[in-house]
């Protein structure tokens, strides 16, 4: 159909020391997809088995590139980007922040329960997407504010005057 979305999947988020370990593709109509790439076992210390190599992943994004696949640019730090997230703020009620389109001055406020820089770049995407497609901006903002937080996966829980992130989904080293 034309469309496809690739997320990469890093180590960390600092894009000279981090490292490429997966990618999410997805395409309207088709199931999604997780490529491992590069995944190393916490207990062995080895590479996973049964993974693409970095050399064929890059060549595959080189033959998105040589057909001139639109590509959009998302980012916090880089201010060289399509779609860019600023003035990010976290509290006990989740992550704030605004997004600013290349080309548009006006600053679009977003709220989200989810917690984390990273959930602000998977927000960053989607909304991107969205935007391309022509989804009101409006519309955009109310879904993001409705998403709700994954059982166990950055969770923040009250418990009488304290707050606690419930991260045990991440707990297991495998």
């Amino acid at each position: 159909n034309g469309v496809i979305s690739i997320d990469t999947e890093t180590t960390g988020l600092d894009p000279i020391e981090d490292h490429i370990v997966g990618l999410c593709i997805y395409t309207p109509g088709m199931k999604a997809a997780y490529i491992p790439v590069a995944h190393i076992s916490y207990i062995t210390n080895d590479l996973v088995d049964n993974q693409l190599s970095k050399e064929f992943l890059k060549a595959q994004l080189q033959r998105l590139n040589d057909n001139n696949v639109k590509t959009i640019w998302v980012g916090i730090d880089n201010k060289n980007v399509d779609v860019l997230g600023d003035n990010i703020k976290c509290s006990s009620k989740g992550t704030e922040f605004d997004i600013i389109f290349s080309g548009d001055d006006k600053k679009y406020h977003f709220e989200t329960k989810l917690l984390g820089i990273h959930n602000v770049y998977n927000i960053l995407e989607a909304v991107a997407c969205g935007y391309e497609f022509g989804i009101d901006i409006e519309d955009l903002i109310h879904a993001v504010k409705g998403v709700r937080t994954i059982e166990h996966r950055l969770e923040l829980k009250r418990i009488g005057n304290f707050y606690m992130i419930d991260d045990a989904y991440n707990s297991n080293p495998e």
